[in-house]
């Protein structure tokens, strides 16, 4: 998220998980980050590079209800 506050960056993407149908549970981090510490994952990159361009990038994770959340 290119949001210059934490908060705003966090209510921002509240509102965009929101609105793709999701519920926010809890947050896990927030913080600025930086290109170079992507330069050796590729796929994070990737993403790092989309959200340059896009503003945000949203990636879920799923996994069947009552799967072991280890």
């Amino acid at each position: 998220m290119n949001e210059p506050t934490r908060d705003l960056a966090e209510g921002a993407t509240r509102a965009e998980i929101e609105s793709a149908g999701w519920d926010v549970v809890e947050l896990d981090e927030c913080r600025r980050v930086i290109r170079d510490e992507y330069l050796e994952n590729p796929d994070a990159l990737e993403h790092f590079d989309q959200a340059s361009i896009d503003g945000l990038v949203l990636t879920f994770h799923t996994w069947p209800i009552g799967a072991d959340e280890d």
